[in-house]
């Protein structure tokens, strides 16, 4: 529901809401402006001391009335030779002040942000953005803690750069700002439609004074010099000549009257609550009078037009990867089956929407959903079925980060449950998030319907074969139909290519390409490289930068019968290949100062050269690295001493495992353990990527080094300190 809702409110009302966003950011700068250019009140002021330097500068005026403007000023109603003024005055001499004219870019913005320029009519439009801001922040909400996983887990770190992470750290740090902007939105447009009263419309009791006294200066006044300046909004001279009248001063609170020849308080009329409401919501909608807020509703409204565009990305992505709202979805009262879809990247989307046409076309109440997205109750559940991709080297897909804590709690009994991982058996952790969902389920609802089923490389064939399994376990055939979807590609022409590793018999190659438009990328990222007659593409690590290198950079090993690594290796120069980018923001270089330790063997370094070449702020960065023999592969051998030099490299640790004697690369990590630790200490970040054996001694090794500082592993991920792309 909050998805149909969010998207429905952002798709239909984007730009309506950011119209009002943009203006309302250009008048939340008029309150700063008001500041710089208002007549500054002398802290610790009372308004006897304003009416004294008032009266004392200007003996010749009669005045009627002080009034605290929007704006911050005072402005003094008087009248002067049978004629009535109203001028600004500066507090601290009582002097007029220069007429200040308001900029024409206020008026105007004003108009579009309350009417569009449509007069009364257009206020609706101003209403309905606000419901529509209104409905976007609760539901986005919503989104978020099932993005994250749940409240306590509302303020932990959010994985990646892309569009979908972006407007979830951006709304989260927004949110209660739009939140505020939005309510007091609504509440102005009652008030404009008559829905909402401010006050009872009666006027405050004024009492009388007491007895005629002697005239006392109204600086003289015992009450008005207890009350001071800054609680006060208005003050209303008594009328001359009648002993009757009395001194008013409004405040937030209430109406307050003095004698005007004692100085007592006679009475105090407090404001209506709907008044002191109103009061405060102008305060928060509009910041008059307070410029730090109205700097953080400021940059709050510019982030309207942000989400809308991310919104955008995101619904597009999600309709490409088959993550839009899935036709004949059943609602939660209803679902008698239950997919629940663990992805990363969103292919595995496509194999969940396909499997939910086929229970739909057999009519059969199914709902499809995110891993994240698990409720406590099914009133009708009666099968489980889980589709979890796994991320790196064993753990959880963004869509599924919290779904063993959500299991926990779901309140189920007598639900079978039948459980899909999907996985690439090149990589060392091959479908074991998958395999702990698996278990998750054996341990809360018992065994399953059928035995766990595992997909190698998105295989369309195995998850035929699994939906025709599927039905028979259900005792109705399934009519599924899967069609690989390959994405958008890039055509690269390989410009050069550097062997290394020949001497050995083990070839590694480094592979640049171009193109007449790069496609966009980091280092880090992954690329998908289709070969001839396949469909399943193969990825590799990036050390290149679209934005600041112009080239594709790869790192590719000769493997014995290897389809894609044999035919990258075999290229000539001028020949062109397929490739698509697949974002891999959990291995990118941290954004912060601090030190980063970088571990790799043989083509693990592929990642890590572009992040170095790029380090020109020369950011503490250490590399341990290992290969073979530095006579045969000596991979960027040339440009770590250059890197070096140029201090964007702060040490190379390099480990050659076939000299004498022979070296691992977590055998430099331990020669080097004193140099680590006080890393660790400075809040180092450690960035792991190559085989998976190789990465299991270098989990040993730092886990080792982190209990001798009082932290451990785990707590290194989960402050993502520790990061790995392991294949």
């Amino acid at each position: 529901m909050w998805r149909s809702v969010h998207s429905f409110a952002g798709l239909m009302l984007g730009l309506l809401v950011s119209v009002v966003a943009l203006s309302g950011a250009v008048l939340a700068t008029k309150p700063i402006y008001d500041t710089a250019t208002s007549q500054s009140v002398v802290s610790g002021m009372s308004v006897a001391d304003l009416l004294k330097v008032v009266t004392n500068a200007n003996p010749d005026i009669m005045g009627e009335r002080l009034l605290l403007t929007p704006a911050g000023d005072w402005k003094l109603t008087f009248t002067q030779s049978n004629r009535r003024q109203e001028r600004i005055i500066d507090p601290a001499t009582g002097d007029f002040a220069a007429e200040k004219k308001e900029p024409a870019i206020y008026t105007q913005m004003r108009t579009l942000h309350r009417s569009f320029f449509l007069g009364e009519d257009g206020r609706v439009l101003t209403a309905i953005a606000g419901a529509a801001m209104a409905i976007l922040t609760v539901s986005g909400v919503g989104l978020f803690l099932r993005r994250v996983g749940g409240l306590r887990r509302g303020f932990s770190r959010i994985q990646g750069r892309d569009s979908g992470a972006l407007h979830a750290i951006v709304g989260r740090l927004a949110l209660v700002p739009l939140l505020v902007l939005s309510v007091t939105a609504l509440y102005l447009s009652g008030l404009t439609f008559d829905v909402i009263s401010v006050g009872d419309g009666a006027a405050p009791a004024y009492p009388e004074s007491l007895q005629e006294l002697d005239a006392v200066a109204p600086w003289d006044l015992h009450g008005l010099q207890a009350l001071p300046l800054a609680t006060a909004r208005e003050v209303i001279f008594p009328i001359p000549e009648d002993w009757f009248d009395v001194w008013s001063v409004r405040t937030a609170q209430a109406w307050m009257f003095f004698d005007q020849f004692t100085g007592d308080q006679l009475s105090r009329d407090p404001q209506a609550l709907s008044a002191r409401i109103y009061e405060v919501v102008m305060l928060l909608h509009t910041a008059e009078g307070a410029w730090p807020w109205a700097l953080v509703l400021m940059v709050s409204a510019l982030s309207v037009p942000f989400f809308t565009v991310t919104g955008m990305l995101v619904w597009w992505r999600n309709r490409r990867n088959g993550r839009s709202r899935m036709e004949g979805n059943a609602s939660v009262a209803q679902a008698e089956i239950l997919i629940l879809v663990g992805s990363e990247g969103g292919a595995t989307w496509r194999f969940a929407e396909a499997l939910h046409k086929g229970f739909v076309t057999a009519g059969l109440p199914v709902r499809t959903c995110a891993m994240n997205e698990l409720r406590r109750d099914y009133p009708k559940l009666r099968m489980l079925i889980t589709m979890a991709a796994t991320y790196g080297d064993g753990d959880a897909p963004k869509s599924a980060t919290g779904f063993l804590d959500r299991l926990a709690r779901l309140q189920a009994s007598g639900v079978q449950h039948v459980s899909l991982a999907f996985g690439d058996k090149a990589f060392a952790g091959y479908c074991a998030f998958g395999r702990d969902v698996a278990t998750a389920l054996n341990a809360k609802l018992g065994q399953p319907a059928m035995a766990p089923f595992e997909i190698d490389k998105q295989s369309a064939h195995a998850f035929q074969h699994w939906c025709d399994l599927l039905g028979d376990c259900l005792g109705q055939p399934l009519t599924v139909t899967y069609t690989p979807k390959r994405p958008k590609t890039s055509a690269l022409t390989l410009t050069s290519k550097t062997v290394f590793g020949r001497a050995l018999g083990s070839e590694t190659t480094v592979l640049r390409f171009a193109a007449l438009r790069i496609p966009a990328h980091r280092p880090g990222d992954l690329i998908e490289v289709y070969a001839p007659d396949c469909t399943v593409p193969r990825l590799y690590s990036l050390g290149s930068c679209s934005k600041r290198d112009g080239f594709v950079e790869i790192m590719v090993r000769r493997v014995e019968g290897g389809l894609c690594s044999n035919w990258l290796c075999d290229l000539a120069e001028g020949a062109s290949i397929d490739v698509a980018i697949a974002r891999n923001e959990r291995f990118q270089m941290p954004t912060s100062r601090k030190p980063v330790i970088m571990v790799g063997a043989g083509t693990g370094l592929a990642p890590f050269t572009g992040m170095i070449r790029h380090n020109t702020a020369s950011r503490p960065v250490d590399l341990f690295w290992g290969g073979r023999r530095p006579d045969a592969d000596a991979i960027y051998g040339e440009e770590i001493a250059a890197w070096l030099s140029e201090a964007r490299l702060a040490r190379a640790e390099l480990a050659w495992s076939r000299t004498d004697p022979g070296q691992y690369v977590q055998d430099r990590i331990r020669a080097e353990r004193s140099h680590l630790i006080e890393r660790l200490k400075a809040g180092a970040t450690i960035m792991v990527c190559g085989g998976a054996a190789m990465a299991a001694e270098i989990r040993t090794e730092f886990s080792a080094l982190a209990a001798e500082i009082g932290l451990s592993l785990d707590e290194l991920k989960r402050r993502n300190r520790y990061l790995e792309d392991i294949y």
